[in-house]
């Protein structure tokens, strides 16, 4: 079986992971916990195809927008996990690149479907690397490396 994208959650103590692999279910999900920034970054960098999950945290606010703001720009998205206190900040949040902000433990689902969507457009296609280049180049099909018996000259 092929496991998806990894989800990387970064938080200080691990009950959104949690919520967040009960809510992905059976699904090949890799779900990896960072308690800081740096390792949030460093995990989506070794799979680029990863998506976010950053808790929002009074202490340390300015900091995570900022991280929201560069990953974001560098195309992972990023659910923001925040309580209840936060939603003033939600437009706050999206402006810095966030796709979904979730309030609660119970959203976990919410967040969980979004990056079922993501992982699905992610994974590889069946089809030889070669042969899906071809595919998008405009020359003809006479000159694909998987034509038989043809001149490749």
């Amino acid at each position: 079986m092929k496991h998806l994208s990894p989800l990387v959650v970064c938080e200080r103590t691990g009950a959104w992971a949690v919520a967040l692999r009960a809510a992905l279910g059976d699904a090949a999900c890799l779900v990896y916990e960072t308690r800081n920034f740096d390792d949030c970054r460093a995990a989506l960098e070794a799979a680029p195809q990863g998506m976010a999950a950053i808790e929002a945290a009074a202490v340390d606010l300015e900091e995570m927008l900022s991280t929201v703001i560069e990953l974001s720009r560098h195309g992972a998205p990023v659910v923001v996990l925040a309580a209840r206190q936060f939603l003033p900040h939600e437009t706050l949040f999206r402006e810095a690149g966030a796709v979904q902000v979730v309030y609660s433990r119970r959203q976990a689902p919410l967040a969980a479907r979004l990056f079922l969507r993501r992982a699905a457009l992610a994974i590889p296609p069946s089809r030889p690397l070669p042969v899906e280049i071809w595919e998008h180049l405009p020359w003809p099909d006479a000159r694909r490396p998987d034509a038989k018996g043809r001149d490749a000259d």
